[in-house]
């Protein structure tokens, strides 16, 4: 019975640190408590460092204030898990984009212990949607160009023909049998 509680327990440490994804344990306060080297990866930190930081410590600012409101959701019992896309800011600066989910464990009687996250690394898609989205508002600008330039030109060309034309139409109000020979 020793052996497979052993074994059952390196079979979850060597999923946690070989995930695909990042995977953390995070305290109440938001302290890393267990991180696993893909997370390091991604948000470009040895792990004796990450392990001294919060996860707002390196969540961008403009993301806090949601991703503090949905923890005290969870922390209250309100909502069980959640997900939510959100920037990070890696160690050297940049900013990559994660698709974060966390859900808090409960011990004996319901005593919150720690929160498990997963983050997924999304920035490839975030920077190919934020492409696709640059190119559509390029292109939308380039119709509404040709329609103004279309529509200046029409009126530039319209205005010197005006005279002409209405010559010719007074021309075939008085000899409607002209305009056979013409």
């Amino acid at each position: 019975m020793r052996h497979l509680l052993h074994r059952r327990e390196e079979d979850f440490n060597a999923t946690f640190e070989n995930a695909a994804i990042g995977i953390a344990h995070t305290g109440m306060d938001g302290r890393w408590l267990r991180v696993n080297r893909k997370l390091c990866e991604i948000l470009g930190y040895p792990r004796e460092e990450l392990m001294k930081l919060r996860f707002q410590d390196v969540t961008h600012p403009d993301d806090v204030p949601l991703n503090l409101i949905l923890a005290q959701r969870l922390m209250s019992g309100e909502i069980p898990e959640f997900t939510m896309e959100k920037r990070y800011i890696s160690k050297d600066g940049r900013i990559i984009w994660g698709n974060v989910t966390c859900a808090l464990l409960r011990g004996p009687h319901g005593r919150r212990r720690y929160c498990v996250v997963t983050v997924e690394d999304i920035t490839a898609r975030k920077e190919a949607e934020e492409e696709v989205a640059r190119q559509k508002n390029n292109a939308e600008a380039a119709t509404r160009a040709k329609d103004h330039l279309l529509s200046m030109i029409s009126h530039e060309l319209r205005t010197p023909l005006t005279p002409v034309l209405a010559a010719l139409s007074e021309i075939e109000a008085r000899n409607p049998t002209e305009k056979e020979t013409l």
